[in-house]
């Protein structure tokens, strides 16, 4: 059997893993209102310290307000709601969430037609007490679609703006965690500019929208900006779907250097949408031709993508069975080749709007369907889905927390990193530059068992110099070792 067919056999064999260990579905909700989560856009889900934070809207008081729940358990079982909006609004909606430590950041829309105004709320101390909300929209219109990031203290929000005449996208950033805002800023003036979606890797701010700057450059396109400075200034426009796709509600990830972006699109040959994946490997620079993922005559709509390193998630909804199921795809090579789709619901309901989300090696897939009657949020967990790219070298030889020098050293551009780890415990593995400052993730937290491992470094998008990498187990330094790269 030659290197490549050991090659397939190895991804197969991790594929299959990785499809069996989803856990059954986890109800969330549980009353007679309708419960939704939020569009694919954005977040409802995050996890921190062992704990699994969610947001959602709710109609059981007869207006809808935001509500929160936590899982002490990976989503298995959940703590009781906890209303978090106080309003006369008739229309509360659209929540969204980003976590970062005990710190949580939610945003959402208030108001009844045409009026509507964007508001946030945090939690400093991993749900458990929130500030008041505040509005972050000044001028009363017609706004939707917010999304929101955080990175550090620096807490990230834009969202759309109707008028009678055009969409525009909105971008409003706190410096402080949350406390005070900056200024409403129209970031994108154009004839269409709808559905952004946000996202960060450190102070690198990246979004995405569908619009079209005339009527006359229909149909819509999906375009990307991208900040270095924390929103202080953005990029150009940079169209990444082809001119032929009239193409709609994009979802961003980032990883590292690596940014996946998925999005649903209409070709006028069976009338159907279809759900396209396009990629950028040096922080959105450029960008890879658009990968169409699903063909069937049903439609596939509002997916959502999440990735770690080279593995690429993404869950959507479509009635390919003769109802809406929630389906689910993925890749291990970066986006490069996909598995076949799996169909992750299985009833005769509708299942709807699904959030992809993952945190060290877990997946979560957060949708909300009628199966009991009227609409309610359910989870489902993998909890290996990440575990490729990392190899155990031997599971019996570990007896110590240790960091190895990497091979070869110096490099160019790739290089090996081996480490120990005698019981099971949280590992992941920074890169620092000569001044100490962390600049990106060799590999996010993941639980690992007692081994010897290894894992591949891509200098590609460094520039020579010195570099460190350190060692966490349970969030604790190790130890930290210095790398030469040589261009």
């Amino acid at each position: 059997m030659n290197l490549k067919i050991l090659f397939l056999v190895y991804f197969a064999f991790l594929n299959i893993i990785i499809y069996s260990q989803w856990h059954p579905d986890s109800r969330v909700t549980n009353d007679p209102a309708a419960s939704f989560c939020t569009y694919n856009n954005a977040s409802c889900l995050g996890e921190s310290s062992g704990i699994t934070h969610l947001v959602f809207e709710d109609n059981r008081r007869g207006l809808n307000e935001i509500y929160y729940k936590r899982s002490s358990d990976g989503c298995e079982t959940w703590g009781p709601d906890i209303r978090i909006t106080d309003t006369t609004s008739p229309a509360v909606t659209a929540p969204v969430l980003s976590v970062s430590g005990q710190n949580l950041h939610v945003s959402w829309v208030s108001g009844s037609w045409p009026n509507y105004n964007i508001y946030y709320i945090r939690s400093t101390d991993n749900g458990l007490s929130w500030s008041a909300s505040q509005k972050l929209t000044k001028i009363t219109s017609y706004y939707f679609y917010p999304t929101i990031t955080v990175s550090g203290q620096y807490v990230h929000v834009a969202f759309q703006e109707q008028d009678s005449q055009y969409v525009y996208i909105h971008y409003i950033r706190s410096s402080d965690g949350g406390m005070s805002w900056g200024p409403d800023l129209t970031l994108i003036n154009s004839y269409v500019s709808q559905a952004p979606c946000i996202t960060n890797e450190g102070n690198n701010l990246h979004m995405v929208w569908y619009g079209a700057f005339s009527q006359n450059q229909l149909p819509c396109k999906i375009f990307y900006r991208r900040s270095t400075n924390n929103g202080e200034t953005w990029s150009n426009d940079t169209m990444i779907s082809s001119g032929t796709i009239d193409s709609w509600n994009p979802s961003i990830s980032a990883s590292g250097s690596r940014l996946n972006v998925a999005f649903e699109g209409h070709i006028n040959v069976n009338g159907n949408t279809e759900v396209y994946y396009t990629y950028s490997s040096d922080r959105g620079l450029t960008w890879q031709p658009e990968m169409r993922l699903t063909n069937d005559v049903a439609l596939s709509e509002n997916p959502s993508v999440t990735g770690s390193g080279l593995n690429v998630h993404i869950a959507w909804w479509e009635s390919r069975d003769g109802n809406y199921e929630i389906y689910y795809k993925n890749s291990l090579d970066g986006g490069l080749s996909w598995f076949s789709d799996m169909r992750l619901t299985n009833n005769t309901a509708l299942s709807e709007n699904p959030t992809a989300y993952n945190y060290g090696n877990d997946l979560y897939i957060v949708w909300y369907d009628r199966r009991d009657g009227n609409y309610e949020v359910y989870c489902k967990k993998n909890p290996n889905a990440n575990m490729v790219g990392i190899n155990n070298m031997n599971s019996n030889t570990a007896y110590e927390f240790k960091l190895l020098q990497n091979y070869p050293n110096p490099f160019n551009p790739s290089t090996k990193i081996r480490f120990s780890v005698p019981k099971q415990a949280e590992i992941s593995i920074n890169l620092s530059d000569i001044t100490g400052k962390i600049i990106s993730s060799i590999f996010q937290p993941k639980q690992f068992a007692a081994g010897v491992y290894e894992t591949d470094f891509d200098g590609s998008n460094l520039s020579s110099g010195i570099y460190f990498y350190s060692l966490y187990a349970d969030g604790l330094k190790i130890d930290t070792k210095k790398m030469v790269l040589v261009k």
